[in-house]
This record gives structure tokens, sequence and C-alpha cells, in this order.
């Protein structure tokens, strides 16, 4: 019994997720967001693409200035 319950949390876990991405972006036809440019308050440039993790952009940038939060899910 306990290893079917945990199978069947991993796989919630992974399937629905996966679910809320195809139909966010493939059916929504959502764009990836783009930042080239991190500006602190008085808008002067702080960092350019690619960006590091912060509170603003969680996983990144990458080179391209896509959010990595973004593009982790199957193309």
């Amino acid at each position: 019994m306990k290893h079917s319950a945990k199978l069947i949390i991993s796989l919630t876990l992974i399937v629905v997720p996966l679910m809320i991405s195809v139909v966010y972006f493939d059916l929504l036809n959502r764009k990836v967001p783009q930042t080239f440019y991190l500006k602190d308050g008085k808008g002067e440039i702080i960092a350019g693409s690619p960006i590091p993790p912060g509170a603003d952009i969680w996983f990144g940038t990458d080179a391209d200035g896509y959010h990595i939060f973004f593009e982790a899910r199957p193309v």
C-alpha cells in the first residue's frame, strides 16, 4: 500500500505540472518571457543576459534572455 501511494503522489507531481504547461503554452499560445537587462530602482542596468537566479527571475535567464522557469517544459 505504501509503495502504490508513493507512486501515485510521484506521478501526480510530474503529470500535473506537465499538463498545466501544455495547456498554458500550447493551447493558449503563451510566450516565454524574455528579459535582456535587469535594472535597479534608478533605471540603471545592473545585469545583462544571462541573468542569475533571484527574487524577480526565479531560475534566471539563458543567453538569449528567456526565463528558464518557463522553458522547463516539453517541446
